[in-house]
This record gives C-alpha cells, sequence and structure tokens, in this order.
C-alpha cells in the first residue's frame, strides 16, 4: 500500500505491465522464432489518444481492453513469426526478421483492431504503426540505435489506424506486388538530423 509505504503509487502503465501475467510465457513462446540479429525490421503500436479514453473510462475498465488488446497484439505477431522486443505500456516494439512480415502483421493488426472498436464502442481506440528496416545494434533482449528509433518517429508521426513505413521497407517489398503505398513524403522526424523519406501502407 502506497500510503503506508510512503511509495509513490505505480502509473497505470506500470500496472499494465504488471498485472500482465502472462508477458513471461508469451515472450518465451515468442522467442521459439528466434530473435532477428543484423538487418532487422522494427515495428512500434502505440494506442492513440490512450491517455483521454483512460480518463473517461477509468483505470479499472481500461485495463481490461488494454489486456485484451495485448493479446490480440502477441497473437498476430506469433502468426507473422515476429520478435516481442518489449511492452511500453501504450504499444509494443517489435522485430521481424523479414520486411514482408512486418507489413503483413501491421496490416493485419489494424484489421483485427477495426474489430476490436466494434466490439467495444465504448472505447474505440484506435493504434498507429511505423515500420523501419534497418541494421539494429542488439543490446541484451532490446534493439538501439537510429533504425530503431526512425521507427519510432514513424510511429509518432502516425494516426490512428494508420501504417508509416520508411522507404527502406518499401523498397524492399515492392517486388512482391503484395502491397499498396501512397506517395514518399519527406518526413521531418524529431530526433532525426535528415528528412526521411517514408508512405503510408
Amino acid at each position: 500500500d502506497a500510503r503506508r509505504t510512503g511509495s509513490p503509487a505505480p502509473s497505470w502503465k506500470d500496472r499494465w505491465a504488471t498485472n500482465d501475467d502472462d508477458a513471461a510465457a508469451v515472450r518465451r513462446r515468442l522467442q521459439r522464432n528466434g530473435r532477428p540479429e543484423g538487418t532487422v525490421t522494427i515495428m512500434f503500436t502505440d494506442i492513440e489518444d490512450s491517455t483521454q479514453w483512460i480518463s473517461r473510462l477509468g483505470d479499472s475498465d481500461a485495463t481490461l481492453l488494454v489486456k485484451e488488446h495485448n493479446e490480440l497484439i502477441r497473437a498476430q505477431v506469433a502468426a507473422h513469426g515476429g520478435y516481442e522486443v518489449k511492452f511500453r505500456g501504450d504499444g509494443f516494439m517489435l522485430a521481424f526478421t523479414s520486411a514482408s512480415k512486418g507489413v503483413r502483421c501491421a496490416i493485419a493488426l489494424q484489421q483485427e483492431m477495426k474489430v476490436f472498436a466494434e466490439k467495444h464502442p465504448e472505447a474505440p481506440f484506435r493504434i498507429r504503426v511505423g515500420i523501419n528496416s534497418g541494421e539494429a545494434v542488439s543490446e541484451g533482449n532490446d534493439f538501439l540505435g537510429t533504425a530503431v528509433n526512425i521507427a519510432a518517429r514513424l510511429t509518432d508521426a502516425a494516426m490512428g489506424g494508420e501504417v508509416i513505413v520508411s522507404s527502406v521497407v518499401r523498397d524492399l517489398v515492392w517486388s512482391t506486388g503484395e502491397f499498396s503505398f501512397e506517395d514518399e513524403q519527406q518526413m521531418a522526424l524529431k530526433g532525426i538530423d535528415a528528412p526521411q523519406r517514408a508512405c503510408l501502407v
């Protein structure tokens, strides 16, 4: 009890992370795919405007919905051969050995989230997704470096329901003919020196 110990009460993001009893088991299950090394495709997901609807719903109801959202994300990541790097309270950092797998997973996630929103009209929250491919520095179970930072900033630039990919990802998957993209744009991303070419899936 924070009032008795004098320690600060955990934030709602901390509670979602620590209350997710299945997190360790899910991580072990996903790791059977093998953690990507070297050139990887990094994806970030983020729940749009999470603070607003958390305030409206309250922590208890919001926690249940986010747990369902987490299960949805993890199921699709496993189905597409991805690796869960970490859970960030209102989104995930994910890694894939293939750019096509990453884009395919992102599309599936957005389709699943449409169904989720119809199922929960009281909280029709949407996720935004950013994807980049490149050389990432492996640090324990984490990945670091510019390629990772670009993926994170592309996510920040996306709106709910959107998937934004870097030109690197687009070029890697273009020849498959499986995906369609809007025209590329030069995007100024926070913390990234040079503008980056990116486009919507």
